[in-house]
């Protein structure tokens, strides 16, 4: 039908009797009474009467046409197009997409239901008036790929079913992506027969998507193309402001590395996206093996003072993981209008110990306490069980080639005359596989002594300033045997970071205890050449010599860290392997592990829609492997095969659509051993908590044109209005024509002289 109200056009149609009846009635109420005066002008009559039926005929069809076009204008007349009656019409064809926003910032409170509900209560009601012959598809935004369609194109012969479905929908956990959509609307669209096209949009149009560059000229693009195709579009706007909305903006651990029985930092930051001060925000945390199970250790809350509307405020809470291996951590906020960014979750592999390799260049079987790594080794490991956090691995230079430096985050040298030359010319193979360890993100300490040679060390691994060594040296300086003669640092020049970090602010005055009775000088010129991938050497410390020697230097180089101590870690040299007071060596020995160590290389937690990649181990390349979805077990275990990813053997899963904690699992056939496991966590975009809605100006900037029908959802969204506002409508012409037609008709009754004058 034409009209957008059907049963007010029927109504009306049938009111255009009663005209009719009124004029019948008046012509039977009327009684004859003949008199002889009245033979004249009944003779008169007799012969006007034939202008007398045509004038009452054309006054009554003057009346019902004008009730009739009444009848039209209140059903909201709006074309014939589905009838066929206008050119162009092609039989009443019409292809309708209705495009579902389905992110997870439509599951916003509001009043006593959902934002998504209003819509999808829309929706059901627009379909439930679709004509059977009409061409429908339903595209929901987020939770499906640009090319699958929820339904459609077709035409909707079960329209029950449908509506069950549609009616089951809940939002996601992803974000809207309307220019994808609009492409897949416009492919819909360029595959259907020619007709009347509409495209419903049905979402909360937020400003934080709209503004978005990059999205909105893919948006203009795609506007462009359908306004060309003749697509009518209807944008149906339900994005109201928050009153009150907090989000976990980002979970992290602060500290460099997961060490179990070690205290670490972990932040909780939180946005305020509402539009008033938020005061006693209580952050909840929660960690485990397993998300939702019993054995999770929940925290003290922490209680954020204050976040003013459009700030961030960050919580800190001291974790000791008490159990290596994966670790969820998960951040939790109380409830408010939009419940989906009130939590965040951090995936961790809490490690048992940092490996460090400790190459000893002055080794001593007979008295251990001689050995050069003797001091180094006990502040790392002092019950050599990695109950620290470190476990050290002592080696002999040569027994360096024999060693899988991949296996380790740290490699410290110490007094290392050199490294045995190979069999052609170039560098030492040892010092090539330094480097391609360090370039790779392992990181290097050096501590010099007396039995460097100069030689090697200002030769393939200083490389003119591209080795591994920052600066070129020169033979020690100082005597061990008269240590009435020292210097110390010099705590003007002290950068009390990373290794230092004891010594920053106040702690300049514990620098101010050690002596150095031995040092190494560095020349500070400046490298003839340097690799962009080499970053200038750093003095993090100097000493107190009249040259104001470095006396500690770092360097990145490439993905790695070196840090070069120009003295030596034992004793003769110097009394800060004493560690005395309590500490002095000992932090700072584990401050340069974490400083300088290989970060690691896993990414555990991500967004919804950031693919899952895992390396795989040769020890687990051929285990069946299995990943366990967060809505397990309505969803089964999903099978994952090794693909080569370059030059790694990898296990890769890319629809991570929903948020929550993913478990990959690999069995080991015929073993007792328990299955081994990885947690990956996924969060929504916290972005997605910014419910500013954009409006009509927004969503007008975004397509580069006002060429659309613009309808909010609490201004009038019922499937009637907007339908009519998305057709051509005529009902303010009907309603003026039958205006004029009662003017005509009251003219010619005067004229005919059947009204009085």
């Amino acid at each position: 039908m034409p009209f957008i109200h059907p049963a007010i056009f029927w109504t009306g149609l049938a009111a255009v009797s009663l005209p009719i009846l009124i004029h019948i009635l008046n012509r039977r109420r009327y009684r004859v009474h003949d008199w002889a005066a009245m033979k004249f002008l009944i003779e008169s009559l007799r012969r006007n009467r034939r202008r007398l039926r045509i004038e009452e005929l054309i006054l009554l069809a003057i009346r019902c046409l004008a009730v009739l076009l009444v009848a039209a204008a209140l059903a909201r007349f709006s074309g014939c197009e589905s009838m066929g009656l206008l050119p162009g019409g092609d039989s009443g064809r019409r292809t309708t997409v209705f495009l579902l926003d389905d992110s997870f910032s439509m599951a916003q409170k509001h009043g006593p239901s959902r934002v998504f509900s209003a819509a999808v209560t829309d929706l059901t009601e627009w379909l439930r008036v679709q004509k059977q012959t009409d061409t429908v598809a339903v595209l929901l935004g987020a939770s499906h790929k640009p090319r699958e369609a929820f339904f459609g194109p077709a035409f909707v012969t079960d329209r029950e079913s449908l509506l069950v479905r549609i009616g089951a929908l809940k939002p996601s956990d992803r974000r809207m992506r309307l220019s994808e959509s609009l492409a897949a609307a416009e492919e819909i669209f360029r595959d259907d027969k020619p007709g009347t096209r509409q495209l419903f949009l049905l979402g909360d149009f937020r400003k934080a998507d709209l503004s978005n560059r990059a999205e909105a000229d893919a948006c203009r693009k795609r506007f462009e193309s359908l306004r060309k195709m003749g697509v009518e579009v209807v944008a149906i706007d339900y994005g109201v402001p928050a009153g009150s909305n907090l989000t976990v903006r980002s979970i992290s651990l602060l500290d460099e590395f997961a060490v179990a029985n070690l205290p670490l930092r972990i932040g909780v930051t939180v946005a305020n996206h509402g539009q008033q001060t938020v005061r006693n925000v209580p952050v909840r945390l929660s960690y485990g093996a397993r998300e939702g199970e019993d054995s999770q250790v929940r925290l003290p809350a922490q209680t954020i003072p204050a976040i003013e509307p459009g700030q961030s405020a960050r919580a800190e809470f001291g974790v000791v993981f008490r159990q290596s291996g994966p670790m969820v951590v998960t951040a939790q906020l109380d409830a408010d209008e939009l419940l989906e960014d009130n939590t965040a979750r951090l995936a961790l592999n809490v490690r048992s110990a940092l490996r460090v390799l400790v190459v000893d260049g002055r080794p001593d079987a007979a008295r251990r306490t001689d050995g050069e790594s003797y001091f180094l080794a006990c502040a790392l490991d002092p019950n050599a069980d990695g109950a620290s956090g470190v476990r050290a691995e002592i080696v002999a230079p040569d027994a360096l080639a024999a060693v899988g430096l991949a296996e380790y985050d740290l490699v410290a040298l110490l007094n290392v005359a050199g490294l045995a030359p190979g069999d052609g010319a170039g560098d030492p193979p040892q010092v090539a596989a330094l480097e391609r360890y360090v370039a790779e993100g392992g990181g290097l300490a050096i501590f010099t002594g007396d039995r460097i040679d100069l030689n090697f060390w200002n030769g393939p691994m200083w490389k003119n300033g591209e080795g591994l060594s920052p600066y070129r040296i020169r033979a020690p300086r100082g005597d061990s045997f008269r240590q009435e003669t020292y210097h110390r640092l010099d705590p003007r020049e002290l950068v009390g970071e990373g290794p230092l970090r004891l010594f920053e602010g106040d702690g300049a005055q514990l620098a101010g205890l050690i002596r150095f009775f031995v040092f190494t000088p560095a020349e500070e010129a400046a490298p003839a050449r340097s690799r962009p991938e080499l970053g200038p050497p750093r003095v993090l410390a100097r000493f107190t010599d009249p040259q104001n020697s470095p006396a500690v230097v770092a360097r990145k180089y490439d993905q790695g860290t070196v840090v070069m101590f120009y003295t030596s870690a034992h004793t003769r040299w110097t009394d800060w392997p004493q560690d005395t007071p309590p500490g002095i060596f000992t932090v700072p020995v584990h401050d340069l592990v974490r400083y300088a160590a290989r970060r690691q290389k896993e990414r555990f937690t991500a967004l919804v829609d950031e693919s899952i990649v895992y390396e795989l181990s040769p020890a687990l390349l051929d285990a069946p492997a299995s990943l366990r979805l967060p809505s397990y077990p309505a969803t089964p275990m999903v099978p994952l095969r090794p693909e080569r990813d370059e030059t790694r053997n990898v296990l890769r899963f890319a629809r991570t659509a929903e948020a929550g904690v993913y478990a990959l699992s690999f069995d080991a056939p015929g073993s007792a051993a328990p299955a081994q496991q990885v947690l990956f966590a996924r969060n929504g975009d916290p972005a997605e908590g910014n419910l500013e809605p954009g409006g009509r100006e927004e969503i007008t900037a975004a397509f580069g044109s006002d060429e659309f029908v613009y309808r909010h959802h609490e201004a009038g969204g019922q499937a009637g209005i907007v339908q009519a506002e998305a057709q051509k409508e005529y009902w303010i012409y009907l309603l003026t024509a039958a205006i004029a037609l009662l003017a005509v008709e009251t003219y010619l009754g005067q004229r005919f002289g059947h009204y009085a004058a």
